[in-house]
């Protein structure tokens, strides 16, 4: 799995970005591409789909956009593009407000959202969605446990359990694996 790819957007279109990373480009589904800018050296947050058809990889601003797609992906009836097209429509903070709030009226006007995947967003991510913006708000939280808290979450791990864990594992200086497995080691002795 990918957590992110860094290089020079070489190429840009209404849905998607070419990252140049050492010679080889990668095509990356993107919600925003206009959060980019050609010719820049930048960091792409990366989510790998791989299905019969193919791989395809989804772009992220930013970690935070990336976990509130990941927990769109949690819901009954949201597969890739249809979380990417969400949140190309939405900005993640419109989103989470209206999901706390219940706001069934402005959730189905999103594309392809009904009545039930409106109601199923809220019955399932309603309060899950607050780690997302507090783990890019704290600038000085390190890569490797930013990375190793995406994967927890990507595991399915809730938001309260990584909460939890966050004052220890942020004591060490680890590799990303290996905070998982710190993680992971912890929530097993709990249990």
């Amino acid at each position: 799995m990918f957590q992110y790819l860094n290089g020079i957007i070489s190429e840009k279109g209404l849905d998607y970005l070419v990252v140049d990373v050492g010679g080889v480009g990668y095509y990356v589904t993107i919600s925003s591409p206009n959060n980019f800018f050609l010719g820049t050296s930048t960091k792409v947050y990366i989510y790998h789909s791989q299905k019969e058809d193919g791989v395809t990889l989804f772009g992220f601003v930013s970690l935070e956009e990336k976990l509130i797609f990941l927990k769109l992906l949690q819901v009954s009836g949201i597969g890739p593009k249809s979380a990417s097209t969400i949140l190309g429509a939405i900005s993640v903070n419109n989103l989470i407000i209206a999901i706390e709030n219940g706001d069934l009226k402005l959730l189905k006007k999103l594309p392809g959202i009904g009545a039930k995947t409106a109601s199923q967003i809220i019955l399932d991510l309603k309060g899950k969605l607050i780690m997302a913006t507090e783990v890019n708000k704290n600038e000085n939280i390190n890569p490797e446990l930013e990375d190793a808290i995406s994967g927890l979450l990507g595991l399915g791990y809730k938001k309260n359990e990584i909460d939890s864990l966050m004052k220890e594992l942020s004591k060490e200086n680890l590799t990303s694996i290996e905070y998982i497995k710190k993680a992971l080691s912890i929530i097993g002795k709990a249990k």
